[in-house]
Parts: C-alpha cells; structure tokens; sequence
C-alpha cells in the first residue's frame, strides 16, 4: 500500500523478477470523487530469476 500525498503516489519495486507483474491502483473514493480501481500488467525481461 502505498499513500497518497498532495495527489501524487509512487512506489518502487526492487527488483522484480522476470516474467508478468499486474499492479493495482485503487482509491475509496471521498465525498466529491467515486471510488475507482485499475490495473496494468508489467512484464520485466531481464533480472533476477
């Protein structure tokens, strides 16, 4: 899980290993926007394993 700060958040993966990653983002959504979930799959090529 990763925190939102002034409307930015970023995460680091160190290191993945190769193959297909699927990373998630979603918000619970507050008073003036729904909440709303998407999701990408990253596939890494080289690296450990």
């Amino acid at each position: 899980m990763v925190t939102l700060v002034n409307g930015t958040a970023s995460a680091t993966f160190n290191p993945l290993q190769k193959g297909p990653h699927t990373v998630t983002a979603s918000f619970n959504g507050d008073v003036n926007y729904a909440a709303s979930s998407a999701s990408i799959t990253q596939t890494v090529n080289t690296g450990p394993g």
